[in-house]
């Protein structure tokens, strides 16, 4: 018993520490890396960025598998068969995630300035290289649902466990419930109000603090004891 709690401990060390690192690189990539990099007419001023938004994009992702492998670590002490299908939708999203930076990267082939393509002219190939880039945000809708799915099954184990403090786990479940309904919004409704994006902030503060919570603090000694 004493092994498995030092175990757990670990795990939450590494959970930490992935919630952090994805998190902080979000927030980078979108405020300061991919402001400006989407827009077709002025793609070759800033290709660099945009190349370095897109891998720190793929960092991210791995970043996230690394999560729910991690997420699933800990939480399967409490329900094993639960926790894998937690684990199965997250890994979903990390996968989605590099499979979207994937079809981002499409621009770089077609607005290639060495690139050489016959049968297009420069406002076809734009046209292209914008329908990718639309193609890339439409399927960080379905990526939200499956994030949202998985994270708040994690939060529900999380909250009968008793790990963590229930104030910070259930501010969790209504950041991960508030994902899936912005993705699910964002996929039926052909122009959401612009304000649904503010559903987005308090999620990325819980994350960061979560993730600080678990470094600094991590298993609640209480439910420790409990399992001895």
């Amino acid at each position: 018993m004493d092994e498995l709690n030092e175990n757990l401990k670990t795990y939450v060390k590494y959970l930490g520490l992935a919630y952090l690192t994805y998190t902080l690189i979000g927030l980078m990539n979108t405020f300061f890396l991919k402001p400006g990099i989407y827009n077709v007419e002025t793609f070759i001023d800033t290709v660099d960025r945009f190349r370095i938004a897109q891998a720190m994009d793929l960092i991210m992702y791995c970043v996230v598998i690394a999560a729910s492998w991690a997420s699933y670590l800990v939480a399967r002490v409490v329900n094993k068969e639960i926790a894998l299908l937690a684990f199965l939708f997250r890994f979903g999203e990390g996968l989605l995630g590099c499979v979207a930076g994937m079809v981002v990267l499409m621009p770089l082939i077609l607005l290639n300035a060495d690139a050489v393509w016959p049968a297009f002219d420069i406002g076809q190939l734009r046209a292209l290289a914008a329908m990718f880039m639309k193609l890339s945000s439409a399927m960080w809708n379905i990526l939200f649902v499956l994030m949202g799915v998985g994270a708040l099954i994690f939060m529900y184990l999380f909250y009968v466990s008793k790990y963590f403090p229930r104030w910070l786990i259930l501010w969790g479940l209504f950041t991960y419930g508030s994902m899936i309904i912005f993705g699910l919004v964002k996929i039926i409704v052909s122009s959401p109000p612009e304000q649904m994006k503010l559903l987005m902030y308090p999620g990325a503060l819980f994350e960061f603090v979560f993730g600080c919570w678990l470094l600094v603090k991590g298993l609640n000694k209480n439910a420790i004891e409990k399992m001895r």
